[in-house]
């Protein structure tokens, strides 16, 4: 069994690859959308890629974007598991 701390350890792994997915794509494929972003909220986005990137390894973010869809579920499923309210109702498990 893995303790509450573990929990929420994995849950904001998850959530750092998810969210850099997303602005990887964003970045990528949105750059209209990207250059329209106000300066600051860029300046912020850059550090948190920074960390990311320190966080994991090249060739693991490599498959998380291959794997996207399963990195979001687990995201899903953490939050679930954390949240002691939880219901059968889950849409706002993905919001990040």
């Amino acid at each position: 069994m893995k303790s509450e701390k573990q929990i929420a350890e994995k849950e904001n792994e998850m959530f750092n690859r998810v969210w850099y997915q997303r602005h990887m794509h964003m970045r990528n494929e949105e750059k209209e959308r990207w250059e329209e972003t106000p300066n600051d909220i860029k300046q912020r986005a850059l550090v948190h890629v920074r960390q990311v990137e320190r966080m994991v390894e090249h060739e693991t973010r490599e498959r998380d974007r291959v794997w996207y869809a399963q990195r979001e579920g687990w995201l899903a499923a953490l939050r679930w598991v954390l949240d002691g309210e939880a219901t059968e109702r889950t849409d706002w498990l993905y919001d990040t």
